[in-house]
């Protein structure tokens, strides 16, 4: 998983995980007096929101990037990549970024973003 840092592809350091919350379309009525049943269209599509799980570095430029992107508001650079070389590659923008901790574990890391835009999947 990488986020752009000064416009360099940046991998997050320990990162356990992605989950992704599928999107979705609006449904547009556009039933009118001769129809015979209800009639729609569908919206625009919603690529809804991932969240990263990552193990806190706070010496690691892209967990760093992640916070400043929550801070700014601005929209970050993602790809994910995976083993068998498929990507997923969009803008988004830092909705939460949050840390826990629990006796006998690592200081955790959650950034939940926001899809601003397509995501674009590629084959390896």
């Amino acid at each position: 998983m990488k986020v752009n840092v000064a416009a360099t592809p940046t991998t997050i350091q320990n990162a356990r995980g992605f989950t992704q919350s599928a999107g979705s379309r609006e449904e547009i009525d556009v039933t009118h007096l001769l129809s015979t049943g209800k009639e729609y269209l569908l919206g625009l599509p919603d690529n809804g929101t991932f969240s990263i799980e990552f193990d806190s570095d706070y010496s690691d430029p892209a967990q760093n990037e992640l916070e400043s992107l929550y801070k700014s508001g601005a929209a970050g650079q993602f790809t994910f990549t995976f083993v068998d070389g498929r990507t997923l590659t969009f803008a988004a923008r830092v909705s939460a970024f949050n840390e826990s901790a629990t006796i006998d574990d690592a200081l955790r890391g959650t950034a939940d973003l926001r899809v601003t835009g397509d995501v674009t999947r590629a084959a390896a």
